[in-house]
């Protein structure tokens, strides 16, 4: 179903959108405010925003410490690459590390205009959830969306990466040679 058909009949593709809360760190004011609208126009009604990564942290520290009914637990991020002071991936890399982080686990969906290897990288090698180019569509979100909804992946650590697995699918090994040593 198209993100449009989802906006005119949402009963049939409910991923839960009055149930999640959303933040949403954008330094540019103007594609907040496309984000934003378009969470809305997808049936998401409980948003915060942020407008940069040090923003997002002193909130979502608020969140970890269960201040007030004012402070709205986040359940997924959607944060820009580039911003100041603190960066998208920086923001990341505090929410999967820092003792302060209020969910070690919580989905976390990169954006960013310079989606080139390095920046897609980077934000996979501290965890992210996925990664969406800019310009994006509503119906890109909402597949992004659905997906870390309905089908998340399980979460792993090693001694230098803790993140959702980085396999997308359960193929198992490839066919032919086998690649690992023996012995």
């Amino acid at each position: 179903m198209t993100a449009l058909a989802l906006m005119l009949n949402k009963d049939k593709d409910d991923i839960g959108q009055d149930r999640i809360s959303i933040m949403v760190v954008e330094d540019n004011e103007y594609m907040l405010d496309i984000l934003v609208n378009s969470l809305k126009r997808l049936g998401f009604t409980r948003i915060q925003k942020a407008k940069n990564g040090k923003e997002a942290v002193e909130y979502l520290k608020l969140t970890s410490r269960g201040f007030s009914a004012a402070v709205e637990p986040i359940d997924i991020v959607i944060s820009d690459f580039i911003m100041s002071p603190v960066s998208g991936v920086h923001l990341l890399q505090w929410l999967r590390d820092d003792k302060q982080s209020p969910s070690r686990f919580m989905p976390f969906i990169m954006l960013s205009g310079a989606a080139d290897r390095v920046n897609v990288e980077a934000s996979r090698d501290h965890g992210v959830n996925d990664f969406m180019a800019k310009p994006f569509s509503v119906e890109n979100i909402y597949k992004v969306l659905q997906r870390i909804i309905d089908a998340p992946r399980q979460f792993v650590t090693t001694q230098t990466y803790f993140g959702p697995d980085r396999r997308r699918s359960k193929a198992g090994p490839p066919k032919g040679q086998e690649r690992r040593k023996e012995g």
